[in-house]
């Protein structure tokens, strides 16, 4: 099974400190949205990758990361088109 969530280069898990969801319902349609902050541990930065497994049914139409205080909003691509 996959790792998902925040991990390091070394596929390391970054310790996630709790979560939160959202969700709105309309009609047939759910819009979910959900906070999930993580605490970097290690004595200097680190890079790493958010691996947020979905179905095939599903559409992610945004996404975002805090960090101090920076935004970054990822850009989405269609699977097939994504490196």
């Amino acid at each position: 099974m996959t790792q998902c969530g925040l991990l390091t280069g070394s596929n390391k898990p970054v310790p996630l400190r709790s979560g939160s969801v959202t969700v709105l319902i309309r009609g047939f349609m759910a819009d979910v949205g959900c906070e999930l902050p993580y605490r970097n541990e290690e004595p200097g930065p680190v890079e790493a990758v958010f691996v947020f497994p979905v179905d095939t049914d599903v559409a992610v139409y945004a996404f975002w990361v805090h960090l101090a205080e920076a935004c970054i909003q990822a850009q989405l691509r269609e699977k097939k088109q994504a490196p």
